[in-house]
């Protein structure tokens, strides 16, 4: 079962391809917090809204729509996600199980 990770570091990345297995996807916009506050109306709203869950729900379906790209998943796939339940090192303990189905579709 192939190992897919999605992240903003190159130098993680790099290591996680040094595992049998792994396959690391850079992904490419910026966090949340780094976005352009002068291209919202309100910076403080649009955090609100695109909350860090939002941003983990975007990295995940990009993901996993790079690996269909790719050829190592397949539609109708079950998927694994493992991440945090908040942002920072070490917080591992949400692991929700998803069907790949194309962008809109319910998972």
């Amino acid at each position: 079962m192939p190992v897919l990770t999605a992240t903003r570091n190159a130098a993680t990345a790099r290591q996680c391809h040094l595992y049998r297995g792994c396959y690391p996807f850079l992904y490419p916009k910026p966090p949340v917090d780094e976005c352009d506050p002068a291209a919202n109306a309100d910076a403080d709203q649009a955090k609100h809204w695109y909350s860090w869950q939002h941003d983990v729900d975007d990295r995940i379906q990009w993901c996993m729509e790079e690996a269909k790209r790719a050829g190592i998943l397949q539609s109708g796939a079950a998927v694994i996600c493992i991440q945090g339940w908040r942002s920072g090192k070490a917080v591992r303990n949400y692991a929700p199980a998803l069907a790949l189905t194309p962008r809109g579709d319910p998972c």
